[in-house]
């Protein structure tokens, strides 16, 4: 799970690195936070970041930056659960991060080419 890149120290900087902050006084009454919390120190190597699930379940993060900013604010980084249909179809449910486990109706995405039972394909 991204959450669990965000706190291992060796894996962190792939985010963009965790950095503590000391707020003023007024910045904190301000964000509704204590003085002291945790930010994104840069920008994420990479900008998108897929999460398997499970076998034929992944959570996709179009924006690395903006979840792991809403992890470390204590929210969930929402993004789009995708699975695999019986027919081979990608569905997007788009997890909405201000209300965590919040889906949408799922929606078509692309066909994925079927294989035979002995894991060929075509050719």
């Amino acid at each position: 799970e991204l959450e669990n890149v965000v706190k291992n120290p060796g894996l962190c900087d792939l985010v963009g690195g965790i950095q503590s902050v000391t707020l003023g006084d007024e910045e904190a009454r301000k964000r509704g936070v204590q003085k002291s919390i945790l930010e994104r120190g840069g920008p994420p190597t990479f900008d998108v970041c897929v999460e398997m699930l499970e076998r034929g379940k992944w959570r996709v993060h179009l924006d690395v930056g903006r979840a792991v900013d809403l992890l470390l604010a204590g929210g969930s980084p929402g993004g789009q659960v995708r699975t695999t249909d019986f027919d081979g179809s990608v569905l997007k449910y788009t997890q909405n991060p201000a209300v965590s486990s919040t889906l949408s109706k799922p929606t078509r995405d692309l066909t994925l080419p079927r294989t035979t039972a002995g894991g060929g394909g075509p050719g």
